[in-house]
């Protein structure tokens, strides 16, 4: 059936609520792309540099509050003082989809690769051993010279508050959801 010969009004309504749909898809990708979501995805390395290397490690510090993203090795995510950064709190990244530049999508683990960073739709984030679930990919995207790193499944970002705390929150242009 097309849409521009339809003499029915029954058919006028389901002509209109595809358009209606098409134009609701066509904003979503629109924002996406303006929050730099559905941008390639990089991710960075130990050195600052984007990182085309899987298994590599990296250490991630939230641009406002100046923290590492760190774990206890089991089960909770934090983040720590700057000062605190060089006592070895790196993830290593798992690429699961990259190309030649190091754009992708990652699974990040700890130091003995059992556990993986996760997270789960009501914004809590922790470590579970690593699966080949969702919960455990993470896109990482250059924003305004530094990453966003934005969860598959919950396609929310991780986010860190002042005092250490770790979760994702939907996707916002904040410096607390960007990381070097």
């Amino acid at each position: 059936m097309t849409c521009a010969l339809v003499d029915d009004s029954l058919q006028r309504d389901s002509c209109k609520r595809r358009s209606d749909v098409k134009n609701v898809k066509k904003r979503a990708l629109a924002y996406l792309a303006a929050v730099g979501v559905v941008v390639p995805l990089a991710v960075v390395g130990a050195s600052g540099e984007a990182s085309a290397r899987d298994g590599e490690e990296v250490t991630w510090k939230n641009v406002a509050t100046k923290r590492c993203l760190t774990s206890d090795g089991y089960h909770d995510v934090e983040t720590l003082p700057a000062k605190d950064c060089r006592f070895g709190y790196r993830w290593t990244e798992h690429a699961i989809r990259e190309d030649s530049s190091g754009n992708g999508v990652y699974r990040f683990s700890t130091k003995n690769g059992k556990v993986c960073l996760d997270s789960s739709d009501g914004g809590k984030v922790y470590l579970k051993p690593c699966n080949s679930g969702k919960y455990q990919m993470w896109m990482v995207t250059k924003v305004l010279g530094t990453w966003k790193i934005v969860n598959v499944a919950t396609s929310m970002a991780l986010d860190s508050s002042d005092g250490g705390k770790v979760y994702t929150k939907p996707i916002n242009t904040g410096s607390y959801q960007r990381w070097t």
